[in-house]
């Protein structure tokens, strides 16, 4: 196993630093803004690539110890990314069988090319053949065995979560074999979080990434033309098997991958309309960023951000207008660097912090993010003449 964590890590392990920020607007110089590394740049276009432009990061615990819970063993030191195309869904009920107040959130997930290098080392062993596969093409219902490169990843939310029945149903008899709410068979699933090998009754070390802490994907529920739109989830794992890698306070950011080229040529009438990002809170549950400072603070005053470059506004960031919301959110922009035709690129990070170790709900936070590109406008009609 040793050999298979040296090659475990693609993206570029954050610890992330807060920038120190202006009061009003995120100002730099474009002269100021330094050339990337190599790593800077492979790490950027890897999340834009391979992980629908955003990945997830554990600024405190993104090395879990010890190095196992329960029935799991690590089978890399540090939480990972994965993703793949959503296969099917199901819940599964652990008071049943194991005395747990909760229900799991399965996610069976075909890994795609660019993370079987976390998938092919484990799946040498030699139980992998009974392990649970995708379901093929057509097929409405199962739980099948297969060859084919499917994971699961795993999250118990709080009960009043799932109870809800908002984002995906509770299954019948443990089933797993249907979509989700806001996301079809097929699409795109991303997840961060332990990597790990269940040993547990009839799993035979199956690869998971569980608990899922934070996972996300495009919400197709929603169309507005050239705007993207996404859920972005933030759980603690609730059926306390966890306990030591998801000790509250938990931390968690979400980082959102941007390119822009400042000091754009316009024709005269025109206005150049920023790259914006609106956030709105979704549900939360024991959000307590506003108790950490190092993660509540904003890179400039109020609900709304703009980065300005050269003096020109490049991405405004819009957080939700409730008082409480915007004070459990702590946006920055960081890892900026130039490409040598002046191109911008980036991260806007979006810092949360759930669960009072003394309060009785898990943490959550859950996210909608509507991107709205940049683009051009008659000065007559954004001025509403």
């Amino acid at each position: 196993m040793n050999k298979t964590i040296r090659k475990a890590l693609p993206l570029c392990s954050l610890a992330l630093i807060l920038f120190s920020c202006e009061n009003t607007n995120f100002t730099r110089n474009l002269e100021n803004i330094p050339l990337p590394t190599t790593g800077q740049l492979r790490d950027w276009e890897f999340v834009t690539n391979s992980l629908l432009g955003i990945k997830a990061n554990d600024p405190v615990n993104s090395y879990p110890s010890p190095n196992t819970q329960d029935e799991w063993t690590l089978a890399y030191p540090q939480k990972q990314h994965l993703a793949g195309r959503f296969n099917r869904y199901g819940t599964y009920d652990e008071w049943t069988f194991f005395d747990v107040d909760g229900y799991d959130w399965n996610f069976m997930i075909h890994v795609s090319d660019e993370f079987r290098y976390l998938y092919d080392p484990i799946y040498e062993s030699d139980y992998s053949s009974k392990w649970a596969g995708c379901l093929s093409p057509g097929d409405t219902c199962g739980d099948p065995t297969n060859n084919s490169p499917c994971m699961w990843a795993e999250i118990a939310p709080d009960n009043s979560i799932v109870n809800g029945r908002r984002w995906f149903d509770i299954t019948e008899d443990n089933k797993h074999c249907i979509a989700g709410k806001f996301i079809d068979k097929q699409d795109t699933l991303c997840v961060y979080g332990p990597f790990v090998q269940d040993g547990g009754w009839k799993h035979d070390d199956q690869p998971e990434i569980h608990p899922a802490q934070q996972f996300w994907f495009r919400n197709k529920r929603v169309q507005s033309g050239k705007n993207k739109h996404y859920l972005l989830f933030f759980l603690q794992d609730a059926t306390a098997r966890f306990s030591q890698w998801v000790e509250p306070p938990m931390y968690g950011q979400y980082l959102i991958a941007f390119k822009v080229k400042p000091e754009r040529q316009v024709e005269l009438n025109n206005f150049i309309e920023p790259l914006t990002m609106n956030i709105t809170m979704l549900e939360r549950l024991d959000l307590i960023t506003r108790n950490h400072a190092g993660y509540r603070n904003d890179c400039d005053n109020g609900s709304k951000h703009a980065l300005m470059i050269n003096g020109q506004k490049m991405v405004v960031v819009n957080e939700p207008e409730n008082a409480d919301d915007e004070i459990d959110l702590g946006i920055q922009f960081v890892g900026l660097f130039k490409l040598d035709d002046g191109t911008v690129q980036g991260y806007v990070q979006i810092s949360m912090v759930i669960d009072e170790p003394t309060s009785t709900p898990y943490g959550a936070c859950i996210l909608g993010l509507e991107i709205v590109p940049a683009h051009t406008t008659l000065v007559n009609q954004h001025s509403g003449q």
